[in-house]
């Protein structure tokens, strides 16, 4: 793309949805108001939430047992579920792991998920350690993650 397009369609794209319809704000403060349905709509998010996050522990806690080289931390909260990938020093397609950048760029392209090292959150050194969103995932989804891991950590060597 030339970069005088780019340059107005970043333009364009700042302001491309920067605040919500009026009618959207009303609905929202009306809402806000309500204290017995933002406790319903919390008890319900919370426990849907709850329940993607332990399938996210489950599955690598399955595969851990089953030998492969992964780990995870009991989730105790928010939307993120923290897992590991002991891969440095293992080499794909004759290539040696060295770095978490390249197990993030292995996920995405492998099993096609997406990963934060902790190191985007001052984390020192290559540990493994990735961050994974299940605020915006299907229970559904996570479940069709763990087969394509598992294909990815076969390729490992």
């Amino acid at each position: 793309m030339a970069p005088a397009v780019g340059s107005r369609i970043r333009d364009l794209l700042s302001h491309a949805g920067a605040w919500a319809p009026r009618a959207e704000q009303a609905a929202v403060a009306e809402f806000l108001n309500d204290a017995q349905a933002i406790a319903e709509f919390r008890a319900e998010m919370d426990a849907h939430l709850a329940e993607r996050l332990e399938a996210m522990h489950k599955g690598f806690a399955e595969l851990r047992s089953s030998g492969y080289p992964v780990d995870s931390i009991n989730p105790q909260g928010a939307i993120y579920f923290s897992a590991q990938f002991q891969l440095h020093g293992k080499s794909v397609n004759g290539q040696c792991i060295e770095t978490d950048d390249q197990i993030r760029n292995l996920l995405l392209d492998k099993a096609g998920v997406a990963v934060v090292p902790f190191q985007a959150f001052g984390v020192r050194g290559e540990t493994g350690w990735f961050r994974l969103s299940a605020g915006a995932v299907s229970l559904d989804e996570i479940h069709a993650l763990f087969p394509r891991l598992k294909s990815m950590l076969d390729e490992v060597r």
